[in-house]
């Protein structure tokens, strides 16, 4: 039997990469994006790689969760991709679609207009309306420098959601918002969502 370091080093090698798999594949998951509530980072179709494990969540992140009382649903929604936009203990609000936190306005500026019909291939179950309206695209600065672009209709079609009032993220709660600020169920009408529910925290987008 051949004991020289080199075999004994190539065996190690060996032994290390398979102890290693098995943690990859148990952290790892990847689903399918439903819905247009993430555009336009996120399209309907894209596939989405998210982690397990993680230690903490910071504003801009995006998660993988679920709804609560999803599992009571005739149809549930299933796991779903949403951005953490306030923190355990923040006072937020929502004012003409850019966060509040504290008082304070997060930072935005425009970025362009477009007409939905260009980004057809990652959008789902449009109206006519919808297809052929226009869009305004910002990006919206977080207090920990973290950029997003964020997505509203323009002024001929409703967003459908009214200004939220201040409240307070209550301890162990994180409130989640949709890109698409004016096309997402989020926690503007489900409320913060406790942490047990976030599942995991997205690590990579693959566009359809």
């Amino acid at each position: 039997m051949d004991n020289s370091p080199v075999v004994a080093m190539k065996k190690a090698a060996i032994l290390c990469l398979f102890a290693t798999l098995p943690m990859v594949s148990c952290t790892t998951r990847t689903i399918t994006q439903y819905g247009n509530g993430m555009l336009p980072g996120i399209g309907h179709g894209d596939r989405i790689i998210y982690t397990t494990a993680f230690d903490s969540l910071g504003y801009g992140d995006v998660v993988i969760f679920k709804f609560p009382g999803d599992e009571e649903l005739i149809y549930p929604l299933g796991p779903t991709a949403l951005r953490v936009v306030g923190l355990p203990g923040d006072t937020i609000a929502v004012k003409e679609f850019i966060c509040v936190l504290g008082g304070v306005a997060n930072e935005c500026r425009f970025l362009r207009t477009l007409r939905e019909e260009e980004e057809k291939a990652r959008m789902f179950g449009r109206t006519g309306l919808e297809a052929y309206s226009i869009v305004d695209d910002y990006e919206e600065t977080f207090p920990n420098g973290h950029r997003i672009t964020i997505r509203r209709y323009g002024s001929e079609l409703y967003d459908g959601f009214p200004d939220s009032p201040p409240e307070v993220v209550p301890p162990g709660h994180y409130f989640l918002m949709g890109d698409f600020r004016g096309h997402a169920l989020d926690s503007r009408t489900e409320g913060a969502i406790p942490a047990g529910r976030i599942i995991g925290k997205v690590v990579k987008v693959k566009e359809q």
